[in-house]
């Protein structure tokens, strides 16, 4: 893993598959790198450091980035897994043909920025490939492309409160600046 000598790794996952912590055990960096197993719904509210600087929200928690947000500091850099849309209705933004409603469950993201739990958020759009074989999810042949935004935890939505924990995102410079040949508009938030 291509960190800071001094970066702490958590994983949060069920590890539940057979290879799973064959790989982690591979990746992980001596006393530096913890895997919590389990519902991360669950574990994550329970075991999430303070002082984490960089997270990523990839479970089939229906919470994950909300709950990466709610127990990370002000500073924090967020990211979630890309996915075939932004507007897919659970991670980032709502679809654009379902009518907002109070009714209507905000997407994680979407309801983030609108509390201004988030800043400086920032989408992109991978380079599309063709895949040279099949896998699980998609045949060889077809052409992938994934969206996914970054952005800065504000601290307002934090059970730390605004406190600033984090200064990595001062490390990397202002996020409008990374790649911005694979930058997309951010979805508006009303």
């Amino acid at each position: 893993v291509a960190a800071h000598a001094g970066a702490s790794i958590y994983s949060f996952d069920k590890f539940d598959r057979p290879y799973q912590l064959d790989i982690w055990r591979h990746l992980r960096r001596d006393d530096l790198s913890t895997h919590v197993a389990g519902d991360s719904c669950r574990t994550v509210p329970q075991r999430l450091p303070a002082h984490c600087e960089f997270v990523h929200g990839s479970s089939l928690c229906p919470t994950d980035v909300m709950d990466l947000v709610k127990y990370s500091g002000g500073g924090t850099i967020v990211t979630a897994t890309a996915m075939a849309s932004l507007h897919d209705g659970e991670v980032y933004f709502a679809p654009l043909d379902k009518p907002k409603t109070k009714k209507n469950k905000l997407p994680q993201w979407e309801l983030l920025m609108q509390q201004g739990c988030l800043r400086d958020v920032t989408c992109f759009e991978e380079e599309a490939i063709v895949l040279d074989r099949s896998f699980f999810y998609a045949k060889k042949g077809a052409r992938m492309s994934h969206y996914f935004c970054i952005g800065i935890t504000t601290g307002t939505c934090s059970v730390l409160g605004d406190m600033k924990h984090s200064t990595s995102h001062e490390r990397i410079g202002p996020l409008a600046d990374l790649c911005p040949q694979y930058q997309v508009n951010v979805p508006t938030v009303l």
